[in-house]
């Protein structure tokens, strides 16, 4: 086999084309760009992530080295995280006694007031 000489890796190694359809992103159907080409058309390429929301793979010699993804809205995070969440909390007892105020509502003006409940 041959040899790279600047740092000794096989190139049939550093040659092996990526091959997308054994990876999670190929199940996404991320588009993948070679560098050199990225390169050329970076502000295009940041244009259309960020317009049709979808990820960018970049590769050197077809393995991947860096992906590009969209930023996501604070309306988005917050849907994701609240359909992450839905389902996951029990509750102890039941909604009416959850929602009960824990302080008595006649005892409210003796709060605001800065009495004590003694007074």
């Amino acid at each position: 086999m041959s040899m790279d000489k600047k740092n000794g890796r096989k190139l049939e190694e550093a040659a092996v084309a990526y091959t997308p359809s054994s990876t999670a992103q190929a199940r996404q159907n991320i588009e993948h760009i070679a560098a050199g080409k990225f390169k050329q058309t970076c502000l295009a390429l940041l244009d259309v992530v960020a317009r049709e929301h979808k990820e960018l793979i970049v590769t050197k010699h077809g393995k991947p080295i860096a992906k590009l993804v969209p930023i996501e809205s604070d309306e988005d995070q917050e849907a994701r995280i609240l359909a992450a969440l839905h389902g996951s909390v029990t509750f102890l007892v039941p909604e009416d006694e959850l929602l009960k105020p824990v302080v008595d509502p006649d005892d409210w003006q003796v709060i605001r007031e800065g009495r004590s409940y003694h007074d």
